[in-house]
């Protein structure tokens, strides 16, 4: 089946990536603007390592601390604390992007506020290597499908590149090949949590996608 898998994904056409913890280093600038968030709504502040442990879904992570306001207010006020933070590019990705770019269609479909996504590309120099941009998405596996069918791709020539197990779910979902990457710590789900979402690929950094499509 891995051999199979090697060699379907050498013949992609589209590339598709999450934002955060896959291509932006912004673990501790999101974990900062949510804990001045959780603050904000009088609750208490929680450790990066439970932060990782179970981010997910921001409804959802809001609801299980005991928050209950609607997603829109929580949302303000998590955007007020993050225009204070400076995220990075990961390490790698901008030289693996550019390469990449050269020879497939590269998108994004990710969560992150579509106001910051956008910056920070421009910010790392990136942006004008993505032919489709979008955040700010709930439901990452109708995003991927819809974009798929836009594209006029079969499934199986298209990849997303997600750093925790909603991604992995979401590409599984949409049918296209699964990559989990842990971009030296910077992933917002451990190896382990990774690998319980099942991946076909798990790549310690994100600059390995170019042994596995054949680019090196």
């Amino acid at each position: 089946m891995k051999i199979e898998l090697a060699e379907l994904v050498k013949s992609a056409e589209l590339g598709i990536f999450d934002w955060s913890g896959t291509i932006s280093d912004d673990l501790d600038a999101v974990h900062n603007a949510n804990n001045k968030t959780l603050q904000h709504f009088s609750a208490q502040p929680i450790s990066l390592e439970k932060f990782g442990r179970n981010f997910g879904p921001i409804n959802d992570a809001y609801r299980n601390l005991g928050i209950t306001p609607p997603l829109k207010e929580i949302n303000k006020i998590f955007k007020t604390y993050f225009k204070e933070e400076s995220p990075k590019i990961i390490p790698k990705a901008k030289e693996t992007l550019e390469r990449l770019h050269k020879r497939i269609k590269l998108a994004i479909i990710s969560a992150h506020p579509i106001e910051f996504l956008i910056r920070e590309a421009i910010d790392y120099g990136i942006f004008y290597l993505f032919d489709f941009v979008d955040g700010d998405i709930m439901d990452k596996g109708a995003a991927i499908s819809m974009l798929i069918q836009y594209s006029d791709l079969i499934p199986e020539k298209a990849f997303y590149v997600g750093d925790t197990t909603y991604d992995i779910l979401a590409a599984k979902a949409a049918g296209v090949i699964s990559i989990a990457v842990l971009n030296d710590g910077k992933a917002y789900h451990s190896r382990e949590q990774l690998e319980s979402a099942n991946p076909d690929f798990i790549l310690e950094d994100i600059s390995e996608l170019e042994a596995i499509l054949n680019l090196k």
